[in-house]
């Protein structure tokens, strides 16, 4: 009779073992879609803020430049190439394409003689999945102006 019971024991031990292996086997299967997303979302997240920072850097480093170097009205297209190079070799520095990058350099007056000079960047961040009520590429846009001070 001891024996009956010690079998009987471990049997009902290996089916609580097995059927517990396929409810978590189960739990796992309808978890991993929720895990998978919350990982790509974080992902995605991640991502647009690298590429905000390093539009608003860019941006910041063509005023900057410009704002350090004078022009005169007939050496402005140099200036201002030179000004979209630096913006160009920013964007290069840090891992983004600056192929796709849209570039404009502008200045103004700021009535005391001294000019403003503006950089705008522009450039399309596209996400790694395609979510369902997010568009799948946005343009990602920074404007920085500084006062020209040499």
């Amino acid at each position: 009779m001891n024996n009956l019971l010690l079998s009987l024991n471990r049997h009902l031990r290996r089916q609580k073992v097995a059927g517990r292996t396929g409810a978590t086997a189960t739990e796992f299967a309808l978890l991993l879609p929720v895990i998978l997303l919350l990982v790509f979302a974080c992902c995605d997240f991640a991502r647009i803020i690298h590429v905000r920072q390093v539009v608003a850097n860019a941006a910041r480093v063509g005023s900057l430049h410009g704002a350090m170097n004078r022009f005169h009205p007939q050496n402005e297209s140099q200036w201002r190439s030179h000004v979209q190079q630096a913006i160009q070799d920013e964007l290069g520095h840090l891992s983004i394409d600056s192929a796709d990058a849209i570039v404009s350099v502008s200045h103004r007056d700021n009535g005391n003689g001294q000019k403003i000079i503006a950089s705008e960047v522009s450039i399309p961040f596209r996400t790694i999945v395609q979510w369902p009520v997010l568009p799948q590429e946005v343009q990602v846009r920074h404007v920085a102006e500084f006062q020209q001070f040499r």
